[in-house]
């Protein structure tokens, strides 16, 4: 892994007033305990991998200013330890106040994203953790049709490594680091499952179709090669 990259991360699953009061993280109140369970598991996943490749330097984590990146961020920042360089930054200008979700245009995605490397450490190690879609928009923006059909699971992490043989710009997508989720590969299977038994009908009445129009064409009377045509 190169020594310049980027990572952006969607905030763990949050916690609203709707919401029953048990699923609540004590530690986090903004997130729910599932929320704040994964965002520590891949943060130690990122942390192992960090350690594994032998990261130079420290790393910067940054949140957009919302209560829910805030947290997830301070997550992220434990779980790091000592790779992780500063208590609190901020980026506000890559917020959902301020790159709303209607209306939204490619420049000004490039003007936030242009805000916010003035902000942004000189050495690019660094961690940006938004919401979304904020983040999906920032993402297609450095890494271009690379990412086209990515879409973001709360607390889960992509990270950009620049690229040599293009503009400074784009980054191409490395590793990403999904959280845990048992509930997904059941619905997952699920949905498996009933692509393949669509996939058995659709076969059967194929091939039944197939053998009746063959036999249709071979028991008529007129001439054979202008039968099979």
């Amino acid at each position: 892994m190169g020594t310049e990259w980027i990572v952006l991360m969607r905030h763990a699953e949050a916690w609203y007033s709707d919401m029953p009061e048990e699923k609540r993280s004590p530690e986090h109140p903004d997130l729910t305990i599932t929320g704040a369970d994964s965002a520590s598991y891949v943060s130690r996943r990122f942390s192992q991998f960090l350690a594994d490749t032998r990261c130079p330097g420290g790393v910067v984590v940054y949140d957009v200013d919302t209560s829910q990146s805030e947290e997830t961020a301070d997550i992220v920042r434990h779980e790091l330890g000592t790779l992780a360089i500063g208590n609190t930054a901020s980026v506000e200008c890559l917020s959902p106040k301020n790159l709303p979700t209607y209306g939204i245009h490619s420049e000004t995605v490039e003007t936030a994203w242009a805000k916010a490397k003035q902000k942004l450490d000189e050495v690019e190690r660094y961690v940006v953790v938004g919401h979304a879609p904020q983040m999906s928009w920032l993402l297609h923006h450095l890494a271009g049709r690379e990412v086209k059909w990515h879409t973001w699971t709360t607390g889960e992490v992509m990270l950009l490594e620049r690229r040599s043989d293009r503009a400074p710009l784009y980054r191409r997508p490395r590793y990403v680091f999904s959280p845990s989720d048992p509930g997904a590969g059941v619905e997952l299977r699920g949905k498996i499952k009933s692509k393949m038994d669509t996939a058995k009908v659709l076969g059967t009445f194929l091939t039944a179709l197939v053998t009746f129009t063959a036999t249709l064409t071979a028991t008529t009377s007129a001439a054979p090669r202008r039968c099979w045509r």
